[in-house]
């Protein structure tokens, strides 16, 4: 695994450590949320979509 994906990773946990630290780590229903809370944690959803593709990608073609 490169350099890279490792940063991508340890960007998307402290971006969700974040988060939950904004909404009380309890107040995780996106009803609860603010509208910037809700569109960071859609935000989120994409890094780790993002993340989890590009790394089967990469390790599909230099398994």
């Amino acid at each position: 695994m490169t350099p890279i994906f490792v940063i991508a990773a340890i960007w998307v946990a402290l971006d969700a450590v974040w988060l939950f630290d904004k909404t009380g780590w309890k107040k995780t229903d996106p009803s609860a949320m603010t509208g910037s809370q809700h569109s960071h944690l859609i935000r989120l959803r994409w890094e780790c979509a993002l993340l989890f593709l590009t790394v089967s990608i990469w390790s599909a073609f230099n398994g």
